[in-house]
Parts: C-alpha cells; structure tokens; sequence
C-alpha cells in the first residue's frame, strides 16, 4: 500500500513539474476564469 502510493505521487510529481501540462492547465483555468466573468 505504502510503496503504491508512493508510486503514484512520484508520478503525479511528474505530471506536475511537466511544464507543457502546467500550462495546458494555467490556460484552462484562465478560459474558465473569463468564462464565468462573462455569466456573471
């Protein structure tokens, strides 16, 4: 259970620190972000 779990956060770590992903994200977030400035 330990040594899953540790798996799954070292993979998550790399997911994370992969910068073509972070802004794939950063760019969501900022298309949901004026989105709902739009609505309100």
């Amino acid at each position: 259970m330990n040594l899953i779990s540790s798996d799954t956060g070292y993979i998550f770590l790399l997911i994370f620190n992969n910068s073509q992903l972070n802004n794939f994200i950063t760019g969501k977030m900022q298309y949901y972000n004026e989105f709902c400035t739009f609505l309100l």
